[in-house]
């Protein structure tokens, strides 16, 4: 569940300096469950540019996610 607080960069690999571990982002822990998104709207990030965020991979069922060094898969 995310409200108003959700940003960009929530919907990317979340890196872990202590132990240099990767945290999946929140539509991708998601996806065997219901994402769901709190006062739809109010987000720092536009509500198309979430929507597409989010939908777009879902359809393709092709998504690309970052590395903190800039490289993606």
């Amino acid at each position: 569940m995310a409200g108003s607080e959700l940003t960009f960069n929530m919907l990317d690999l979340q890196l872990n300096e202590v132990n240099k571990l990767y945290k999946a982002p929140l539509h991708i822990r998601g996806l065997n469950d219901t994402f769901i998104i709190d006062d739809f709207g109010h987000q720092v990030v536009a509500s198309e540019n979430l929507l597409n965020r989010c939908i777009v991979p879902l359809e393709s069922r092709f998504d690309r996610l970052r590395l903190h060094t800039g490289k993606s898969f």
